[in-house]
Protein backbone atom coordinates (compact mmCIF):
# COMPACT_ATOMS: atom_id res chain seq x y z
CA UNK A 1 0.00 0.00 0.00
CA UNK A 2 1.47 3.50 -1.05
CA UNK A 3 0.37 6.44 0.94
CA UNK A 4 0.58 9.88 -0.67
CA UNK A 5 1.43 13.06 1.67
CA UNK A 6 -0.75 15.86 1.15
CA UNK A 7 2.16 17.95 -0.11
CA UNK A 8 3.39 15.39 -2.96
CA UNK A 9 -1.12 15.43 -3.79
CA UNK A 10 -1.08 19.40 -3.88
CA UNK A 11 2.28 19.51 -5.94
CA UNK A 12 1.24 17.14 -8.60
CA UNK A 13 -2.34 18.64 -8.59
CA UNK A 14 -0.29 22.41 -8.99
CA UNK A 15 1.51 20.38 -11.95
CA UNK A 16 -1.62 19.51 -13.30
CA UNK A 17 -2.94 22.93 -13.29
CA UNK A 18 0.52 24.14 -14.88
CA UNK A 19 0.21 21.59 -17.49
CA UNK A 20 -3.30 22.46 -18.38
CA UNK A 21 -2.39 26.60 -18.50
CA UNK A 22 0.66 26.03 -21.02
CA UNK A 23 -1.45 23.49 -23.23
CA UNK A 24 -4.24 26.02 -23.40
CA UNK A 25 -1.86 28.85 -23.82
CA UNK A 26 -0.09 27.21 -26.61
CA UNK A 27 -3.70 26.32 -28.34
CA UNK A 28 -4.68 30.22 -28.28
CA UNK A 29 -1.65 30.78 -29.74
CA UNK A 30 -2.07 28.26 -32.60
CA UNK A 31 -5.65 29.41 -33.06
CA UNK A 32 -5.00 33.26 -32.77
CA UNK A 33 -4.90 33.93 -36.33
CA UNK A 34 -8.25 32.75 -36.57
CA UNK A 35 -9.42 34.30 -33.49
CA UNK A 36 -8.14 37.66 -34.30
CA UNK A 37 -9.47 37.35 -37.73
CA UNK A 38 -13.09 36.12 -36.67
CA UNK A 39 -13.19 39.35 -33.79
CA UNK A 40 -12.39 41.55 -36.80
CA UNK A 41 -15.46 40.25 -39.10
CA UNK A 42 -17.79 40.38 -36.09
CA UNK A 43 -16.98 44.09 -35.66
CA UNK A 44 -18.71 44.47 -39.31
CA UNK A 45 -21.95 42.86 -38.18
CA UNK A 46 -21.73 43.53 -34.40
CA UNK A 47 -22.12 46.76 -32.86
CA UNK A 48 -20.51 47.90 -29.41
CA UNK A 49 -23.96 47.10 -27.98
CA UNK A 50 -24.55 43.94 -28.68
CA UNK A 51 -24.12 41.25 -25.90
CA UNK A 52 -21.16 39.37 -24.63
CA UNK A 53 -22.68 36.13 -25.57
CA UNK A 54 -23.65 37.47 -29.07
CA UNK A 55 -19.94 38.37 -29.36
CA UNK A 56 -18.44 35.26 -28.50
CA UNK A 57 -20.82 33.18 -30.01
CA UNK A 58 -20.35 34.77 -33.73
CA UNK A 59 -16.21 35.12 -33.32
CA UNK A 60 -16.36 31.06 -32.25
CA UNK A 61 -18.89 30.36 -35.08
CA UNK A 62 -16.52 32.51 -37.47
CA UNK A 63 -13.73 31.11 -35.83
CA UNK A 64 -14.87 27.31 -37.20
CA UNK A 65 -16.13 28.80 -40.52
CA UNK A 66 -11.87 30.21 -41.40
CA UNK A 67 -10.71 26.23 -39.72
CA UNK A 68 -12.83 24.59 -42.08
CA UNK A 69 -12.23 27.11 -44.88
CA UNK A 70 -8.62 26.63 -44.09
CA UNK A 71 -8.76 23.08 -44.08
CA UNK A 72 -10.50 23.03 -47.93
CA UNK A 73 -8.13 25.30 -49.05
CA UNK A 74 -5.62 23.42 -47.71
CA UNK A 75 -6.56 20.04 -49.96
CA UNK A 76 -6.56 22.77 -52.55
CA UNK A 77 -3.01 23.61 -52.37
CA UNK A 78 -2.14 19.71 -52.44
CA UNK A 79 -4.38 19.36 -55.46
CA UNK A 80 -2.51 21.65 -57.26
CA UNK A 81 0.92 20.92 -56.08
CA UNK A 82 -0.18 17.49 -57.11
CA UNK A 83 -1.24 18.53 -60.72
CA UNK A 84 1.66 20.20 -61.70
CA UNK A 85 0.19 23.64 -61.20
CA UNK A 86 2.22 26.76 -59.70
CA UNK A 87 -0.45 28.28 -58.00
CA UNK A 88 -0.15 26.73 -54.91
CA UNK A 89 3.23 28.31 -54.46
CA UNK A 90 2.12 31.71 -53.18
CA UNK A 91 -1.06 29.92 -51.79
CA UNK A 92 1.18 27.71 -49.48
CA UNK A 93 3.09 30.88 -48.56
CA UNK A 94 0.19 33.12 -47.85
CA UNK A 95 -0.86 30.17 -45.44
CA UNK A 96 2.24 29.65 -43.66
CA UNK A 97 2.52 33.52 -42.94
CA UNK A 98 -1.02 33.97 -41.69
CA UNK A 99 -0.91 30.60 -39.64
CA UNK A 100 3.06 30.83 -38.82
CA UNK A 101 5.07 33.82 -39.20
CA UNK A 102 2.21 36.25 -37.85
CA UNK A 103 1.11 35.28 -35.10
CA UNK A 104 4.59 35.08 -33.55
CA UNK A 105 5.80 38.75 -35.39
CA UNK A 106 2.62 40.18 -33.40
CA UNK A 107 4.41 38.80 -30.00
CA UNK A 108 8.01 39.58 -30.76
CA UNK A 109 8.31 42.53 -29.13
CA UNK A 110 7.10 41.29 -26.03
CA UNK A 111 9.17 37.89 -26.32
CA UNK A 112 11.77 40.29 -26.71
CA UNK A 113 11.38 41.98 -23.11
CA UNK A 114 10.58 38.44 -21.88
CA UNK A 115 14.32 37.27 -22.90
CA UNK A 116 15.78 40.60 -21.96
CA UNK A 117 14.65 40.12 -18.65
CA UNK A 118 16.11 36.70 -18.48
CA UNK A 119 19.01 36.93 -20.15
CA UNK A 120 20.13 40.28 -20.73
CA UNK A 121 23.42 39.76 -23.01
CA UNK A 122 21.81 37.14 -25.34
CA UNK A 123 18.41 38.50 -25.66
CA UNK A 124 18.30 39.06 -29.17
CA UNK A 125 19.39 35.80 -30.16
CA UNK A 126 17.36 34.01 -27.86
CA UNK A 127 14.38 36.02 -28.98
CA UNK A 128 15.20 35.15 -32.83
CA UNK A 129 15.92 31.96 -31.71
CA UNK A 130 12.55 30.99 -29.74
CA UNK A 131 10.68 32.99 -32.40
CA UNK A 132 11.62 30.96 -35.25
CA UNK A 133 11.28 27.86 -32.76
CA UNK A 134 7.75 28.65 -32.62
CA UNK A 135 7.13 29.51 -35.83
CA UNK A 136 8.48 25.76 -36.90
CA UNK A 137 6.13 24.40 -34.25
CA UNK A 138 3.23 26.20 -35.39
CA UNK A 139 3.71 25.40 -38.86
CA UNK A 140 4.31 21.43 -37.72
CA UNK A 141 1.09 21.61 -36.28
CA UNK A 142 -1.42 22.30 -39.40
CA UNK A 143 0.66 19.81 -41.66
CA UNK A 144 1.48 22.20 -45.24
CA UNK A 145 3.13 19.18 -47.04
Amino acid sequence: MFIFSTEQYLFDRILLGLRATVKYAWKLLLYSPLIFTAYIISSCFLNNGASTWAWLTLILLISLLLYRLMCFLKGFIINLKDSGKLLWIPLLLTFVFFTSILPVWLMFDDLYQMMQFLYMPEAKLLTWLSAGTLSVMMYSRYHFK
